[in-house]
């Protein structure tokens, strides 16, 4: 749970009020104050399983009043943000001074957008720096699925995980390994970017070279679970079922699930690295000779 981190004790004296100053405009307690909508930094947290909400952090305490807002400017190329709140500035007392404490504050806030994130770049501050806001004991990752890799990577930086990105070097999430709201071990977190990790072609020319018919499948996006990129052996009534990875420990996360589908249709899964092969028939030395050759130094 996001919690506030009390700094030093000491206490904070806001600007005395002028005879310049407008009306007082809320209530502190039992005296008259006014309160200003000032800018609060700000950072993102996740983003929802739909794409499109996003999850912020943001810096109050001290005169701020915790009622944080987003603005949120919407373009086919980025999403803007900015979030202010009340902080108070002057209350009704005879020398009109404000005393704040020196806490600092983190509070969540939710952001709906008209549409998913699809990759679009987040933008906007000031933003919040370090990752104090979210320091668990047992960290648990984030969604970043659909984020720009760079917005991904901030994310996840900003809450203390290590980032190993494969794929293309810029674009928009399709995969990340551990799965959202799960631990990472070793606080390390994968992120695949794009959806063409893998040469399809050249991958189906090997294995047809060694007199096997072969179909490539690319995944869709939101297919979350899905490998990079998907072979049939033997076309559509396909005798065996190949699942590539770009990220290797993705392949290690989700092979239980593939050996469980497996086993109830009495397929055998073998698995290599990044490669993950379902035989739907027990295949004969010469396919499985040829397969494996082809597909063992398969890279993305």
């Amino acid at each position: 749970m996001l919690a506030g981190l009390l700094a030093a004790g000491a206490l904070l004296l806001a600007p005395a009020a002028t005879a310049q100053d407008p009306e007082f405009n809320a209530k502190c307690g039992a005296l008259d104050c006014r309160v200003e909508r000032v800018p609060a930094k700000w950072q993102l947290l996740a983003v929802g399983a739909d794409g499109d909400r996003l999850k912020l952090v943001y810096e109050s305490g001290g005169c701020r009043r915790g009622d944080g807002r987003a603005t949120v400017t919407e373009s086919a190329a980025r999403i803007r943000i900015a979030v202010d709140e009340g902080e108070v500035v002057a209350i009704d007392t005879p020398d009109r001074q404000v005393i704040c404490t020196a806490d600092v504050r983190y509070r969540v806030l939710d952001v709906r957008l008209k549409r998913a994130v699809a990759g679009r770049p987040i933008v906007g501050g000031p933003r919040v720096t370090g990752g104090s806001f979210n320091r668990r004991v047992i960290p648990l990752v984030p969604r970043v699925i659909d984020l720009s890799a760079r917005d991904a990577t901030r994310v996840l930086r900003s809450q203390g995980f290590d980032v190993r990105r494969f794929g293309k070097r810029t674009g928009r999430v399709a995969f990340q390994s551990p799965r959202p709201g799960r631990r990472a071990p070793g606080g390390r977190v994968g992120i695949t970017v794009g959806l063409r990790a893998f040469r399809a072609r050249s991958l189906e020319a090997c294995v047809e070279a060694a007199g096997i018919p072969t179909t490539a499948v690319r995944p869709r996006w939101g297919d979350e679970d899905a490998p990079d990129l998907e072979l049939l052996l033997g076309g559509r009534d396909a005798p065996a079922f190949v699942a590539l990875y770009a990220d290797p420990a993705r392949a290690r996360e989700l092979a239980p699930a593939i050996r469980r589908r497996a086993r109830r249709g009495g397929a055998v899964v073998e698995r290599v690295g990044r490669v993950t092969i379902v035989w739907v028939e027990r295949p004969d030395a010469t396919l499985r000779e040829g397969a494996r050759a082809c597909l063992a130094g398969a890279r993305p």
